[in-house]
């Protein structure tokens, strides 16, 4: 346990390469117009828009990486708690309708279009608007709406000829991993099995396929999975390879982000 405390410890210390966040490149919820950030050199043969909210900001460290190792440059439009997808959501913080997410949104797609780049990367909190309490019905509708705004947004960039990839939502885990692993290793307990999440409540797999679903009904479009990084069979882990692969409950922490830049350099270059 000691040595394993060491390597989980060193992993979440490591500073990233790039990320998107630290150049406030996420905006805040009150912004509306758009901040285009650039990563990799200006001159590059070509480029990749990284587009959504914070989920899609945690792969900006490979997707960064993979791009400079391709003559592409990435430049982000990133948004806390807004999707790439056109709906309309309720922003719990604000306690209102998130009608900043709606303009910001439209404004990003228009300039993405202008700017015709070779490819878009597109994640995001796709079951933020669910949950598992909610009655059948009740899912089955909002998931309907998701999909009809994801398709949406697709549509646009298939229409202007732009080709579009979209990376599938990571795990959501029962607990808080950073939280969850230093209490086990306090206790001298190994974090795995103890902070490990049954796949069946984890990795949404429903809502993956719906997403796969729309993403085959639009040209020029593909679906990324990198969820077998995450999940076996059975369970889904916060630490992969000595790495916390969590900072929470769903987001990536950077220094295992950085260890997905070959998979995501393959589905995407």
């Amino acid at each position: 346990i000691g040595s394993e405390q060491r390597g989980i410890e060193q992993a979440a210390e490591k500073p990233s390469i790039a990320r998107a966040v630290d150049k406030s490149c996420l905006l805040d919820f009150h912004t509306v117009t758009p901040k285009p950030c650039v990563f990799g050199a200006a001159d590059a043969a070509h480029t990749v828009v990284l587009f959504g909210d914070s989920h899609a900001d945690h792969w900006s460290t490979p997707l960064i990486e993979a791009a400079k190792r391709n003559d592409t440059k990435v430049v982000t439009y990133l948004k806390s708690s807004c999707r790439a997808s056109r709906l309309s959501t309720f922003n719990t913080v604000l306690k209102r309708d998130y009608t900043e997410c709606d303009a910001w949104r439209e404004q990003a797609i228009a300039d993405i279009i202008r700017a015709k780049p070779r490819l878009v990367v597109i994640s995001e909190f796709s079951i933020g608007n669910l949950t598992r309490d909610m009655p059948t019905a009740g899912r089955r509708a909002e998931t309907a709406r998701w999909q009809a705004g994801l398709r949406s947004t697709l549509q646009a960039f298939s229409r202007a000829g732009v080709e579009t990839a979209v990376i599938r939502d990571t795990p959501i885990n029962d607990s808080f991993a950073d939280s969850c692993v230093a209490r086990a290793l306090w206790w001298r307990e190994a974090p795995s099995p103890h902070c490990d999440t049954p796949r069946a409540n984890a990795a949404n797999d429903s809502t993956a396929a719906a997403e796969r679903a729309v993403v085959a009904s639009v040209p020029d479009t593909r679906y990324v999975d990198l969820t077998n990084h995450f999940c076996g069979p059975t369970a889904c882990h916060v630490v992969i390879g000595g790495k916390l692969a969590f900072r929470d409950r769903h987001h990536l922490a950077t220094a295992f982000a950085e260890t997905l830049e070959g998979p995501l350099e393959r589905a995407l270059f």
